[in-house]
């Protein structure tokens, strides 16, 4: 099973990320976009990823455009069903978690 391909992840905050991952061995990369929040309105705007796949496993980190935020995710390719945690890394602020899920797209 392999992470590559095209991906929405909504975050418990009321964000939206998406991705097109690429997949080289056990590590994933890729850019997409991310919808913001309550807070930020609908605005969107560019997104970096980087992550390891083990096994069915997935820790993937996306970092906004920005640049002060970093998402840190963990999902099973094999239970997508199921929602995934998260953390979100904030400069100069304490981390916070939520929930995540994750879609794998058409």
């Amino acid at each position: 099973t392999s992470a590559a391909g095209s991906w929405s992840f909504t975050l418990s905050e009321g964000k939206t990320i998406y991705l097109e991952l690429y997949q080289s061995g056990s590590r994933i990369f890729g850019r997409g976009s991310m919808t913001g929040g309550q807070t930020q309105g609908r605005t969107t705007y560019g997104a970096l990823a980087s992550g390891t796949e083990s096994g069915s496993s997935v820790v993937l980190d996306v970092v906004p455009e920005t640049g002060t935020d970093l998402y840190s995710m963990k999902f099973d390719l094999l239970r997508l069903h199921l929602s995934s945690a998260y953390t979100v890394y904030r400069a100069g602020a304490q981390p916070a978690s939520g929930t995540a899920k994750a879609i794998r797209m058409p």
